[in-house]
């Protein structure tokens, strides 16, 4: 072999290399670094708050978030339907202006922020520690009652799924008012009447003292005069 067509051989060589190289730093290495960025821990969804041991996300609470700009959304079409029907919601805390006819509130907290999921999350999960429940007979009694009783759960269920562009289903609409509807326990520092807006939920501890005013009894000696 000549020392031109050698020369000719190792410059292909060095050519098809180059070009390897390129591929290699403009394809391969963006592919590894976000691979490796997104599964380095707390990179890619760092941990934003915590509470009694449990870690919030970025992602999990920009998801609730969402969730509740839902949820409000549903319940003021939910509450217009009820209205034009001819009725009134009649849970606490919904109300509207008399001027005006806008809802001014939903019944819950209406005002969804990235702060305002911690602060649910938080309260709700301290109002279950502390012995508060809402089952699902008492959320649909809620709704029932929201709806003045106008509305079916089907019908209920077929809003909820075409507002939310079928994003969220009755598991996902009783979880958040279920959070919400407890956190208010704790937000607003009083009675959260959820069934026909009657009757106070009460934690294990007032139920076991309204027990023993009721039941209570005391052993006295008396004397006849």
């Amino acid at each position: 072999m000549s020392p031109l067509e050698l020369f000719r051989r190792n410059q292909k060589v060095t050519m098809t290399f180059l070009i390897l190289l390129a591929m290699f730093a403009f394809v391969v290495l963006p592919t590894v670094s976000t691979y490796m960025q997104q599964n380095q821990p707390g990179m890619s969804d760092p941990v934003i708050a915590e509470f009694n041991g449990v870690s919030l996300t970025a992602s999990r609470v920009s998801g609730f978030t969402q969730k509740h700009y839902a949820t409000t959304q549903f319940l003021r079409k939910l509450a217009e339907e009820t209205i034009r029907r001819g009725g009134m919601p009649q849970v606490p805390g919904f109300s509207v202006d008399q001027t005006s006819n806008q809802i001014q509130s939903v019944g819950i907290n209406g005002a969804p922020s990235d702060d305002m999921s911690i602060i649910t999350m938080q309260f709700a999960a301290q109002a279950q520690a502390e012995g508060f429940e809402l089952d699902d007979f008492a959320l649909e009694q809620w709704l029932n009652e929201y709806t003045n009783k106008l509305l079916s759960q089907r019908e209920i269920f077929a809003m909820l799924r075409r507002e939310t562009n079928n994003q969220m289903g009755q598991y996902l609409l009783d979880d958040m008012l279920r959070k919400l509807l407890l956190a208010s326990i704790c937000i607003r520092g009083a009675d959260v009447r959820v069934s026909q807006g009657q009757f106070p939920l009460h934690s294990p501890l007032d139920h076991w003292k309204n027990f023993l005013k009721l039941n209570q009894k005391a052993t006295i000696n008396a004397y006849g005069l």
